[in-house]
């Protein structure tokens, strides 16, 4: 149970990661 929960947060964490830096390559291409 615990591993899988770390699991998910992980992968949580990763998907946050690669949002942000998406929206900060789109900023980064209007500007």
């Amino acid at each position: 149970m615990e591993k899988k929960e770390r699991r998910q947060i992980t992968t949580s964490l990763k998907l946050q990661i690669i949002q942000t830096v998406k929206h900060c390559a789109i900023l980064r291409l209007q500007f």
